[in-house]
């Protein structure tokens, strides 16, 4: 495993209905280093592998971040509830924490009230700030981890979508609130996700700034104007769960 890679092993306690975490090696020094930013996965195969292409950032593995659980033991009468994490030996204090989950997982309302719940935690274990990195669904509409997204596009993709980060919360201290569903996401985020989809089957027509070639699979078919072009932004949009489609976009992808 790299040096730079943090494993945490998961391990239920019925008895205070939580989720407890302890990192391997409690000896990382990057452990208690908050100008280091934290970066939480479920998975430990993308941990490994974004510690490896990222290793600005100290990436660990909480396994069953998003699991709910039902437990009658907890008083609940067996209604799910999400257990909360315990950090052992880690330093939230002051950090700058981004969440990365597999794509599509904020576009359900539970997927909505666990990054919710999980972002009020981390702010209450003294996180200065809590974001999301946001990935791509595939063209078929499908989730993509952050290892399938590497593997399938390269590390340079998600580095393309890391830097456009949604924050989960507005304001400081007793004034914050959280805003991630409501926050509205950056044009040049949008436009991330346009290019990945579209560009390979789409380029200018350089004589007429307002024609493009579309690829038919086996040749390039002229368009004029930019309505078709439009049309396909569009459903790239809702399909990754945007409810709003920006004009700009279209801008930022002929760039």
């Amino acid at each position: 495993m790299p040096t730079n890679c943090v494993a945490v092993d998961s391990v239920s306690d019925v008895e205070h209905q939580r989720l407890t975490f302890h990192p391997k090696d409690a000896e990382d020094a990057r452990l208690s280093d908050f100008n280091i930013p934290l970066r939480i996965v479920e998975s430990p195969q993308d941990a490994e592998l974004l510690s490896e292409r990222d290793p600005s950032v100290l990436t660990i593995s909480v396994e069953q971040f998003t699991h709910w659980i039902r437990n009658s033991q907890a008083g609940l009468g067996g209604t799910p509830y999400l257990p909360p994490v315990s950090f052992k030996g880690l330093v939230l204090q002051q950090r700058h924490v981004r969440i990365c989950l597999p794509s599509g997982f904020h576009c359900s309302q539970a997927g909505l009230n666990t990054l919710e719940l999980r972002a009020w935690q981390l702010n209450a274990e003294g996180a200065k700030q809590v974001e999301v990195e946001l990935l791509p669904l595939d063209p078929a509409g499908d989730p993509l981890s952050p290892k399938q997204l590497i593997d399938k596009h390269g590390p340079e993709a998600f580095q393309r979508f890391s830097r456009h980060r949604v924050p989960c919360f507005k304001g400081d201290d007793e004034k914050r609130k959280y805003c991630f569903a409501t926050e509205p996401k950056a044009t040049p985020a949008y436009a991330e996700f346009v290019q990945m989809e579209l560009a390979p089957i789409w380029k200018p027509e350089f004589v007429n700034d307002r024609a493009w070639f579309h690829w038919q699979r086996t040749h390039w078919q002229h368009v004029d104007g930019d309505q078709l072009l439009l049309n396909q932004i569009a459903v790239v949009f809702r399909r990754q769960g945007f409810s709003k489609v920006s004009q700009a976009c279209s801008t930022g992808f002929s760039n």
